[in-house]
C-alpha cells in the first residue's frame, strides 16, 4: 500500500498554510508565490502553488518556492521505493490576472518604499511589461515562434517544476534571516507533455508521475553536485519538502518566466515492491553542473554587483540598468 504524504492524514485546508516562501526576493528579486487550499479544475480540493517568476532583476535567474517543515510522515528505503505525485497545471496563457496582480504589487511596494530598489525596480517593471506585450501577441497569433517572449523576461511560460527534499542537516539562518544553503535532492518534471515547444496538451484532469528514490539528484543552490561528494539519498532523513518554480537560466538564455499555477492533488510514498510504470516517469529537465567558464563569468558579475552596491548604496545591480 502507498503511504499518504500530502495532504496525508489532514486536509489541504490544514496543511497549505504551513508552506512558507523561499524566493529570490532575498537577493533583491521580484518573484513571488502563494500556497493555499483551492478547488482545482477537476472539482477536487488541492494545494495551489501559484505566483510569478520575474527574471529581470537578479541576473535572469529568478525562482520562487514553498516549503513544508517538518516533513509530515516517516519514510524509509526498506519500506518505500519512491513517490507518486498527482497534479494539475494551468496553461500560462490563462493566467494574465496573475501577471496584472504581480505588476500591481511591484508598483505598490515601490510607492510605499521608494528608496528601496528604485532604479532596478522601475527598469524591471518596464522590461517585464514589454515582454508581457510580446507574450500576448504570441497568444493571439500561435504561429509566432516560441521565443517571442513571456512575461518576466523568459522565452516561454512556466512548464517545468521541481520537487525537492532536504535531509538531515539543521537549517540555520544568518542574522539577516536568510537561510544557509544545504544539499537538496531534487526531481524536475514537466507538467505538459509538449513543453516547451511541442503541442500544448494541457488537461483539467490530474496527471500522475512516479519516481524511485534514485531519480532524485543531489544539488547545491540549484546546481547538480557529484554523488561521490554527498551521502546517498536517505528518505528516512527527510526534514523538508519543497515545490520550486525557477527560470532555468543557462548560457545567457532564460527559458521560462511569468505567471504559474500548479495544483498539487496528492503525494504518496510507494511500497518497496512497487513496479514502476515507464509511462508514468516524469519528463525530467536535466540539472547540469556549472562549467568553469560559467563560474568565471558569475564571479565577475558578483564582483561588479558588489562594487555597484558599495558605490550607490542600492541593491540588485543589473547590467541592463
Amino acid at each position: 500500500m502507498t503511504t499518504p504524504v500530502l495532504p496525508g492524514q489532514l486536509s489541504w485546508a490544514a496543511v497549505a498554510p504551513r508552506f512558507v516562501a523561499i524566493d529570490d526576493r532575498t537577493r533583491g528579486g521580484l518573484s513571488t508565490s502563494t500556497f493555499e487550499a483551492a478547488t482545482a479544475p477537476s472539482g477536487q480540493l488541492g494545494g495551489r502553488f501559484s505566483g510569478f517568476i520575474d527574471t529581470t532583476t537578479v541576473g535572469y535567474a529568478g525562482f520562487t518556492s514553498r516549503s513544508l517543515r517538518p516533513f509530515p510522515v516517516s519514510l524509509s528505503s526498506p519500506e518505500h521505493s519512491g513517490i507518486t505525485l498527482s497534479f494539475i497545471a494551468t496553461p500560462p496563457a490563462s493566467l494574465s490576472h496573475l501577471t496584472s496582480a504581480h505588476f500591481e504589487s511591484i508598483h505598490l511596494a515601490h510607492n510605499q518604499h521608494p528608496h528601496i530598489h528604485q532604479a532596478h525596480t522601475v527598469t524591471a517593471v518596464h522590461l517585464a511589461q514589454r515582454t508581457h506585450q510580446a507574450h500576448l501577441a504570441q497568444v493571439r497569433a500561435p504561429s509566432n515562434p516560441p521565443n517571442a517572449g513571456a512575461p518576466g523576461g523568459g522565452k516561454h511560460g512556466i512548464t517545468s517544476y521541481i520537487l525537492s527534499f532536504k535531509t538531515g542537516e539543521v537549517l540555520k539562518q544568518r542574522k539577516n534571516g536568510v537561510r544557509t544553503s544545504t544539499i537538496s535532492y531534487q526531481l524536475a518534471f514537466d507538467v505538459n507533455p509538449g513543453a516547451p515547444t511541442g503541442d500544448m496538451l494541457w488537461t483539467s484532469k490530474p496527471i500522475t508521475i512516479e519516481a524511485p528514490w534514485s531519480s532524485f539528484v543531489p544539488t547545491y543552490r540549484g546546481k547538480r553536485v557529484s554523488s561521490k561528494s554527498v551521502l546517498p539519498f536517505d528518505p528516512s532523513q527527510i526534514k523538508e519538502v519543497t515545490f520550486i518554480a525557477r527560470s532555468y537560466f543557462k548560457a545567457s538564455v532564460t527559458e521560462q518566466s511569468g505567471p504559474f499555477e500548479l495544483y498539487i492533488m496528492s503525494m504518496d510514498a510507494l511500497p518497496r515492491n512497487h513496479e514502476f510504470d515507464p509511462a508514468l516517469a516524469p519528463l525530467r529537465r536535466y540539472v547540469g553542473t556549472v562549467s568553469p567558464f560559467v563560474k568565471y563569468v558569475k564571479k565577475i558579475r558578483t564582483y561588479f554587483r558588489q562594487l555597484w552596491e558599495r558605490l550607490t548604496g542600492s541593491r540588485g545591480w543589473n547590467p541592463a540598468v
